[in-house]
């Protein structure tokens, strides 16, 4: 009895881990292009033209490649979030392909997160003439609507929150 007891206990956990397995990967998605932007111009990838971003900021650290593995665990979530801020309310994202990620690491009270900036891309010619600097530099893009849109990642829960998206004219 306590044999079979504990069988039924070890599959409904294999189960259980194979069930949570693949829902995490339903979730993920790695971007082609993506790229960390140096804590030392956090600052200025905050500065958003015509969209809303994370205010009242503690400081900025380096992000590692596990922090972002975690985002891009969980990068699929986005499809869900309304936007709430400015600039597109309601507003939401409806594909997260042909876009290239820059990633910023931030505290707000004691709290690890990572801001997304998300910029729309026709070709790969983009990242060479509209974006050129791209992988160093943050990029503030006015205007465009969902062709640009911040988002916070928090390091913590796997969650994101405040999507903005740019105003449209």
């Amino acid at each position: 009895m306590i044999q079979r007891f504990r069988f039924i206990i070890i599959v409904s956990i294999i189960m259980i881990l194979g069930i949570m397995n693949l829902y995490s990967q339903n979730n993920k998605f790695v971007p082609k292009y993506n790229t960390i932007i140096s804590s030392n111009k956090g600052a200025d990838m905050l500065k958003q033209c015509s969209r809303a971003a994370p205010g009242e900021v503690d400081s900025f650290f380096t992000l590692t490649s596990n922090d972002v593995q975690k985002l891009e665990n969980n990068f699929k979530k986005i499809l869900n979030i309304r936007a709430k801020d400015c600039c597109l309310l309601n507003g939401m994202i409806k594909n997260i392909e042909n876009y290239c990620f820059q990633y910023v690491g931030f505290v707000i009270n004691n709290k690890k997160y990572i801001y997304v900036n998300a910029l729309k891309m026709e070709s790969e010619e983009d990242l060479k003439t509209i974006y050129k600097d791209w992988k160093t530099s943050p990029i503030i893009i006015c205007d465009g609507g969902d062709s640009f849109w911040g988002i916070i990642y928090d390091l913590e829960t796997g969650l994101f929150t405040q999507l903005s998206i740019n105003g449209a004219s």
